[in-house]
């Protein structure tokens, strides 16, 4: 399990290392030791490898002093100190970055732009996503920040632990069994159904679940996370298991009571879950992570 990081993993790759990514390449000189992550769940990476950053990414939903529980509990471990949160609402906080003179940044699960990412590099080396923007698998994200921090052996083991992991999580009754994973909100009736894309509905499918036919189809590119459905088309969309994330508190019940809703097949057969639970839905969606996936199965 991810929870079994040794609390320093020391580096052994040999620096500089040179990262390509979809922008370009990256080399970092020598040992990475004043790191900022921007964009969810980089900065997890960085703790379960053993390494306090400087300066991440508040969390969005279900953080307590923007800490999530499972981030706040290794940062404890590690003995580290609490990091700066840096906003992104209006795209990097430059300034504020600058301020804490990092070595390198690091953010390969992210929508970073190529401007962006020339102006941060010249802060200090960036490493962005390493093919498509908010495409980055949990996997990938921790192999790309361990060979980044010189610790591509540990960033292995941490992935395989975890993988062994989600599969024991694994039920037998769950191989085959259809799933469909939407979102909606109090007043609306339409579903925003998410996509093989989206961490949530990988982790489903790592559990053995598959998609329903159709569901795919509700998006016309391979790179969209969300598809929308509305009430009439919601036989489209039917399958074993039906789980819907409400964002708001008291969506589920306003939701729960609308007659569509009831009427929709798993919903009547009493094969659904919904869920108000923001730490649990951000542990398994964009938060993903050797961290946080331990903690949301369990």
């Amino acid at each position: 399990m991810a929870e079994e990081t040794p609390a320093a993993t020391p580096a052994t790759d040999r620096f500089p290392v040179t990262l390509d990514h979809a922008i370009g390449s990256t080399t970092i000189e020598a040992e990475p030791l004043r790191i900022v992550t921007l964009g969810p769940a980089n900065q997890d990476a960085v703790l379960a490898l053993g390494v306090v950053p400087v300066g991440v990414s508040p969390g969005d939903h279900g953080t307590v002093d923007g800490d999530y529980v499972w981030m706040r509990a290794k940062r404890l471990d590690l003995g580290g100190a609490e990091p700066t949160y840096l906003s992104e609402v209006d795209g990097p906080p430059y300034e504020a970055i600058v301020a804490l003179a990092p070595d390198t940044i690091l953010m390969p699960y992210s929508g970073l732009e190529p401007e962006e990412y020339d102006r941060l590099s010249q802060i200090a080396p960036t490493v962005p996503y390493a093919q498509d923007p908010w495409a980055t698998s949990w996997q990938d994200q921790t192999l790309t920040i361990g060979k980044a921090l010189g610790r591509s052996a540990a960033a292995e083991e941490l992935v395989a632990t975890t993988e062994e992991f989600v599969v024991s999580a694994a039920r037998p009754e769950y191989a085959g069994r259809t799933v469909v994973y939407a979102t909606t909100s109090a007043g609306s009736s339409d579903f925003g159904i998410y996509m093989p894309t989206d961490p949530r509905v990988r982790l489903l499918l790592d559990l053995g679940f598959v998609l329903p036919p159709g569901v795919e189809n509700l998006v016309s590119n391979e790179l969209e996370f969300v598809g929308t459905v509305s009430a009439e088309n919601y036989d489209t969309v039917d399958a074993d298991v039906f789980v819907c994330w409400c964002y708001a508190e008291g969506d589920r019940e306003a939701v729960e009571a609308m007659p569509v809703f009831q009427a929709f097949g798993p919903v009547a057969r009493g094969n659904y879950l919904t869920s108000e639970d923001a730490g649990l839905v951000m542990a398994t969606s964009s938060g993903s992570s050797a961290l946080s996936l331990p903690w949301a199965l369990e």
